[in-house]
């Protein structure tokens, strides 16, 4: 009994402090840029680094801001073990890089992602339909859809998630929608 209390104490410690320096290291990318100005005696070149140092930091939180929202995108109709098998294969070579991946999907994920659609075919074996995307997602269908026809090669399509779990592939050319569910 002790030893699972300890071990459950270690183990929210451990989450604990991934999600905190996680924060931190984010936040200090940005400070960084000011932190170098600190040490700067004279008045007009300490201000001028500020300066610089102002005009810098939005950039860096943009920077940030857009590798969040691709990861996301990346992340996209992936079951949480399909997650887990590419950040393990990520930790193999960057364990920094995977502790931070883990942390960041505590964040909201996307609702919904916008791609075209390379190519469209019919399974042999459940003959429903499989598509490809420009992004490299690929996406089966799972059950009827109330489209007439599918969408062409090269339409653009939207997976977003349906409103009782799930996923729809959507275009604008067509009214209707196709259940799907994501391969990889």
């Amino acid at each position: 009994m002790n030893r699972m209390i300890l071990l459950s104490l270690g183990l929210f410690t451990a989450i604990g402090t991934a999600s905190v320096s996680h924060a931190q290291s984010r936040d200090s990318k940005i400070l960084e840029v000011f932190e170098k100005c600190q040490n700067i005696t004279d008045d007009k070149l300490r201000l001028s680094c500020f300066d610089a140092a102002v005009l810098e930091a939005p950039t860096v939180a943009v920077i940030e801001r857009k590798n969040e929202i691709a990861r996301r995108k990346e992340d996209f109709g992936l079951s949480g073990l399909q997650i887990e098998e590419r950040t393990d294969a990520i930790a193999e070579e960057s364990p920094e890089k995977a502790l931070a991946l883990r942390t960041e999907r505590e964040d909201q994920n996307p609702s919904s992602v916008d791609s075209t659609l390379v190519s469209h075919s019919i399974s042999a074996n459940t003959r429903k339909s499989l598509f490809l995307l420009e992004n490299g997602q690929f996406w089966a269908e799972t059950s009827n859809s109330t489209l007439r026809r599918m969408p062409r090669e090269g339409s653009v399509v939207k997976i977003s998630k349906a409103p009782l779990g799930g996923y729809r592939l959507t275009t604008e050319e067509r009214s209707g929608f196709v259940n799907v569910q994501r391969i990889r």
